[in-house]
């Protein structure tokens, strides 16, 4: 195969404040490898930028955090070299570990899934980094193993704007719950109500979290759908009822470099016997193809619909991830580097 350019995104700098367009480096750098036995080369499509990402970029983060080395995250890719006979060539794969360029290399591909059906033109390819994706799958893994409310239980759920809060807003009225969404922005309010038709929303940035939540929930909370920790986590605790249910999902409120809040309502699990479960989608990768299967015919029908935006160019990526993490969109950020 004749070199190819190669634009990849690498991590530059670690940081503990707020990232900026300074931890990352962008260079062109040309691009040969002879597949050994077991690898893939990668044409890559769509990267999502996933707040988890943020975490590589700190001296204690995960393994992939070499500095020098390529940012990757969940990503969509063309397999256009293959000596795995699991993923053949022109496969289109799903995997947390694509990296930030245009081309890639794979060994490792245990948590790689075909996505079936990806040239179906009623259903665009980034919507499998949305949701059909890392984004939809975590709201219906993490509802789908813990969720226990019913019809007209009240659920409060934080960053509903968000990509993983759409999702779970939209499941969550699907089981026929109240359902009270907070958001950084007039605009993401008006969202949440005139588009994914929440029962009730508010400011968090404008309007008191603790009187808002008291006017629209004066019975209390039956559940709260946690994608922020910190002071709102500690908040609801306060408005749970007893034997109210935590289902701790994110904590995008201390992500981006900001300080650790120190929770005070711990006290109160015990007084109201709550019960508070983590959940994390690495541990549930294997259902994707349960989930495809459910959600797929409600993208088709039109009732799962969620907002997103997509920009062109793997060198983009930087900045982008920076406006998203500071709360600049609604929805998923996805990055598109090549069409499918």
């Amino acid at each position: 195969m004749a070199p190819l350019s190669n634009t990849r995104v690498l991590r530059a700098k670690y940081t503990d404040g707020a990232l900026t367009a300074d931890n990352f480096k962008t260079e062109t750098v040309a691009f040969e490898h002879t597949l050994q036995d077991g690898e893939l080369l990668l044409r890559n499509l769509f990267l999502g930028l996933d707040p988890y990402i943020r975490f590589s970029f700190n001296d204690y983060g995960p393994k992939n955090s070499t500095l020098g080395q390529p940012v990757s995250g969940f990503g969509i890719a063309e397999v256009i070299g293959s000596k795995n006979d699991k993923f053949p060539v022109l496969s289109v794969v799903i995997a947390p570990s694509i990296a930030w360029e245009q081309y890639s290399v794979i060994k490792d591909t245990a948590a790689f899934q075909i996505i079936p059906d990806i040239r179906n033109p009623d259903v665009p390819p980034e919507a499998y980094l949305n949701v059909l994706g890392i984004t939809g799958f975590t709201a219906w893994a993490a509802l789908d193993t813990l969720a226990e409310f019913k019809k007209d239980d009240v659920v409060f759920i934080s960053s509903a704007a968000g990509p993983v809060g759409q999702s779970l807003a939209i499941y969550a009225k699907r089981r026929g719950a109240y359902v009270i969404g907070s958001a950084g922005s007039d605009s993401k309010v008006r969202f949440l109500l005139d588009e994914l038709h929440l029962d009730a929303a508010f400011n968090y940035r404008t309007q008191d979290t603790r009187s808002e939540l008291a006017r629209l929930a004066p019975q209390g909370l039956d559940a709260y759908l946690d994608l922020v920790g910190g002071e709102t986590l500690d908040i609801a605790l306060g408005k749970l009822k007893n034997h109210g249910h935590v289902i701790a999902i994110g904590n995008i409120g201390t992500v981006n470099g900001a300080p650790a809040y120190v929770t005070k309502n711990l006290n109160l699990i015990i007084v109201k016997a709550l019960q508070i479960n983590g959940f994390t989608a690495f541990e549930h990768l294997h259902r994707f193809p349960e989930f495809w299967e459910a959600s797929k015919p409600l993208v088709l029908s039109g009732e799962i619909k969620l907002r997103d935006q997509v920009t062109q160019g793997v060198e983009r990526a930087p900045q982008l991830f920076v406006d998203y993490l500071q709360g600049k969109f609604i929805g998923k950020a996805i990055v598109k580097v090549a069409d499918l």
